[in-house]
């Protein structure tokens, strides 16, 4: 069999052959695009399914998504477009608010919102009156409202963070249509003194006046209320939620609670909310230095009323920081309690300077050169 073997070509056997011939051919097909040789899928099924897909997210978004949202929120079905007045008398509970609040369809659950009303304070401070709210306000806000004893038809006042006692005074006589002026509420509030017996806080603020005290807030103004009645207000409203402040920081730094207001006032008309702990912490950062001084435009602005020019600021003048160390003799501003927060407990950091650029940002130096090199970038 072997010498029969080599006795015939391998290339001439005829399976042979047919072996080669299949093999270059496979080769030669799978070296070329054939795809149009094969039959197209039709799109017609997924333009189907696309549809579908839709459809079914548009149902979502339209009968699951509002349902699911409701199974969370206490909000009543009252329409967005209506209006419901619930009136709080004397006497009443939070539970019996509540349940007129669940009666007019503003709630759900009466039990939910008494719990959301004493949660948040409302309940110890409910004030009678009308409150007329729409459907589908959320209850948060309601609850707010009704801490802030803002009833229909009574006029309000709001006072602005940083705001100064002339700016209240013009915004209380304004608000309550010239019946309260403000020369009256300014005379009201330019001695301390004849508060400090009924509030601790004003044991060291001497005859100076009650700038930094009156607390950013929106106030009713009542028929019957007068300039002292709406100092009065402010006072207290300053004193629940300054009393359970820690002042152990500025202490530890040689700052007096009202030293501390001063520095907050400053503070509050240099920085933003997200800054306002960094910027403490550098006016910390220069009291501590061997130069002492805060160097803040707005403790002149405070005297001039306008943004100070370079001579102004360098001016001999007690609220110029540049010419004298320390804090000026006042606070020169009504500081936010985020704003007397942040002086309560800064950010720690080696930050001497701060540099505001035009878009708003603010730049952070350790040291003079880099604070220089700050406001030339924002200058180019």
């Amino acid at each position: 069999m072997a010498r029969h073997a080599r006795e015939v070509p391998a290339s001439s056997k005829p399976n042979r052959r047919a072996r080669i011939a299949h093999s270059k051919a496979r080769k030669e097909f799978t070296q070329y695009d054939t795809s149009y040789i094969r039959p197209k899928k039709s799109k017609a099924p997924v333009v189907v399914a696309s549809i579908i897909a839709v459809a079914i997210i548009a149902i979502f978004c339209t009968l699951v998504m509002p349902r699911l949202f409701a199974l969370g929120s206490n909000v009543g079905d009252l329409p967005a477009n209506e209006t419901a007045t619930v009136t709080i008398e004397s006497g009443n509970s939070a539970g019996d608010v509540a349940k007129k609040f669940e009666d007019a369809r503003l709630v759900k659950s009466s039990t939910d919102f008494a719990k959301e009303l004493d949660s948040t304070g409302a309940a110890s401070s409910l004030i009678p009156g009308n409150y007329t709210f729409n459907g589908q306000t959320p209850t948060a806000t309601m609850a707010e409202r009704l801490k802030n004893g803002e009833r229909d038809g009574v006029p309000s006042v709001t006072v602005v963070e940083g705001y100064t006692i002339k700016s209240i005074a013009s915004a209380i006589e304004q608000s309550s249509n010239g019946r309260i002026t403000a020369a009256e509420f300014i005379s009201e509030t330019s001695d301390a003194s004849k508060f400090a017996a009924d509030y601790a806080f004003l044991s060291e603020v001497g005859t100076n006046s009650l700038e930094g005290f009156l607390l950013p807030k929106t106030y009713e103004i009542e028929d019957s209320d007068t300039a002292n009645t709406m100092v009065v207000k402010m006072l207290n409203q300053f004193n629940e939620e300054v009393s359970g402040l820690s002042f152990s920081y500025p202490s530890s730094k040689g700052l007096s609670v009202y030293q501390a207001i001063n520095m907050a006032s400053i503070v509050q008309k240099e920085a933003n909310a997200s800054t306002y702990a960094r910027v403490a912490g550098v006016f910390y950062n220069r009291l501590a230095s061997d130069s002492p001084y805060l160097q803040s435009d707005a403790t002149t602005a405070y005297v001039v009323e306008h943004d100070p020019t370079a001579e102004e600021v360098h001016a001999d003048d007690p609220y110029s920081t540049y010419t004298n160390s320390g804090l000026p003799p006042t606070p020169i501003s009504n500081p936010s309690i985020d704003c007397i927060k942040a002086v309560c407990n800064p950010e720690e950091t080696n930050y001497l300077y701060f540099y505001t650029n035009k878009d708003g940002s603010y730049v952070f130096s350790t040291t003079y050169e880099e604070h220089q090199a700050a406001i030339e970038q924002d200058n180019k």
